[in-house]
């Protein structure tokens, strides 16, 4: 009890602190986005997971928190990006009268209060994508496909419920609650104060090798999953996750928001936005992942080249390669730097690992190229490749995606992925003024470049996966304004009212 008291008081601090600093950093008319209500659940939500005593409880707390708190649409969206990476994938088995119905995690309580409150509050009327709609759906039919093929029985229903509720809410959320540039730039300022609320309590985990997350398993009564790889060690410091279990999914989070935060910088103080950016980029430094620094480069470039500033994306690129060459020639023989830079210790055998992957991976795909195999059958066939946690490690996503449900299933991947693309570089073209003016019609497409990036490089696990959809959601809200002679559906034609 007394170290549950410890922990609390210490998280308490690092989130009030995160609110405060993040704050201060905003312009006056944005300062109520940190308001009463993201605070209060903020530090709210760690006392629950610590002294529910029951995960059940804390999933109560995720529901009702979504479901219940917002008196309108925009503030539910403010409220879902909020708590959407606050907490571990608390995971345990939904079962009834003896029967195993599916797998729950906090992430699908959170979801499902979210739609619940979307269908509390009052509707909006903001423009719907069917094409969009259809997208989402596919990728969620797309992975029922690869959990649940060959398998009978009530496993495709499961796999249905669980790849739904995982998969569909952020779109909903995003596609149903915005409707122009103003709203969509307080939707990514609210997710940027959870990447901000997190980097600090991961800064300080790396700091003092405490994660104090990983208490909430204990506490909850359900089994820690992927703790013991949060707790691993590379260059002599603690790999953290901050409040999420797996310290590559909180770096991509953080790559893919320090992306975006270019085109909400004027929601910041300008003598006070170096504050913020250096915050979130010492948060993916303590997780050590490679993956959501590339990440983060190919956001940034993509931001570049979707603005009409090419120019600038080659000469970063230029400047990061001359870099990284001189600290690996003059920092390679360091045992702790090098390892960090990715030139020696263990970060060499996670390389080599993801090498021979590759190479399996890509033999495995040529055998059944059309629609792939089961992945219990692919992990059959390789089973050189199973590490000591007994598993094969898919630390390449898109690679997963060519396994399961084969260059078919692939290219529906890559279509969704490519969607955003298409509409922000439409938006630019027809609608000039807003896209200088703000930058955010080409937010979902920078997103969209993070992520897919840093999926390069690590799995489906904890929230990676909710990425294209929630761009997707975006993408419906920034879209084009229709060809002459129908009616304008108004999301970026009244922007530069609310911008």
């Amino acid at each position: 009890m007394i170290y549950l008291l410890k922990n609390l008081i210490f998280l308490e601090l690092l989130i009030g602190a995160g609110l405060l600093l993040f704050r201060a950093c905003l312009t006056h008319e944005m300062r109520n986005i940190v308001g009463t209500k993201p605070a209060v659940l903020s530090l709210m939500l760690p006392a629950v997971a610590l002294f529910g005593r029951s995960v059940w409880v804390f999933y109560a707390f995720l529901f009702c928190a979504a479901a219940f708190t917002s008196r309108d649409r925009r503030e539910l969206a403010a409220t879902y990006l909020l708590l959407l990476p606050a907490m571990p994938l608390l995971g345990t088995a939904l079962v009834l009268g003896g029967v195993y119905l599916l797998p729950t995690t906090s992430f699908m309580a959170l979801n499902l209060g979210a739609v619940v409150g979307l269908m509390l509050t009052p509707r909006r009327s903001p423009p719907i994508a069917l094409s969009l709609d259809a997208m989402a759906a596919l990728l969620v039919m797309l992975f029922v496909f690869i959990d649940a093929r060959e398998l009978i029985g009530f496993t495709p229903l499961r796999a249905l419920a669980q790849n739904a509720a995982t998969l569909l809410p952020p779109y909903l959320i995003a596609s149903r609650c915005l409707r122009d540039l103003g709203e969509v730039r307080r939707a990514l300022l609210s997710l940027c104060l959870a990447a901000t609320i997190g980097s600090v309590t991961a800064i300080f985990g790396m700091v003092r090798h405490w994660d104090l997350y990983a208490s909430f398993y204990p506490s909850l009564g359900v089994g820690s999953g992927g703790l013991s790889s949060t707790l691993s060690i590379r260059g002599g410091l603690m790999r953290m996750g901050g409040p999420m279990a797996d310290y590559t999914a909180f770096g991509l989070f953080l790559a893919v928001v320090i992306a975006v935060l270019p085109l909400i910088r004027d929601g910041f103080r300008r003598d006070r936005t170096p504050l913020v950016v250096g915050v979130l980029l010492v948060g993916i430094f303590s997780t050590q992942s490679r993956g959501a620094w590339l990440g983060l480069i190919a956001g940034y470039c993509a931001a570049m080249l979707l603005r009409g500033r090419g120019g600038r994306s080659v000469l970063f690129l230029g400047g990061l390669g001359i870099a990284y060459a001189l600290l690996g020639t003059v920092l390679g023989s360091s045992s702790r730097l090098g390892e960090m830079l990715g030139r020696s210790g263990s970060s060499t055998g996670t390389a080599d690992y993801r090498a021979r992957l590759l190479d399996r991976g890509l033999d495995e795909v040529a055998k059944h190229p059309i629609l792939g195999q089961p992945i219990p059958r692919v992990i059959d066939n390789m089973p050189d490749l199973i590490q000591g946690q007994h598993i094969v490690d898919f630390v390449n996503t898109h690679l997963y995606v060519a396994l399961g449900a084969g260059l078919v299933g692939l290219a529906v991947w890559f279509a969704i992925w490519a969607v955003p693309f298409a509409r922000a570089t439409r938006l630019r073209r027809v609608m000039p003024d807003v896209e200088r003016r703000s930058g955010l019609g080409v937010a979902p497409a920078v997103m969209i470049a993070a992520a897919m990036t840093a999926l390069t490089f690590t799995s489906t696990i904890d929230r990676n996966l909710f990425w294209p959809t929630l761009g997707l959601g975006f993408a419906a809200v920034l879209r084009p304004a229709p060809r002459r002679g129908r009616a304008a559906p108004a999301p970026v034609a009244a922007a530069d009212a609310l911008a």
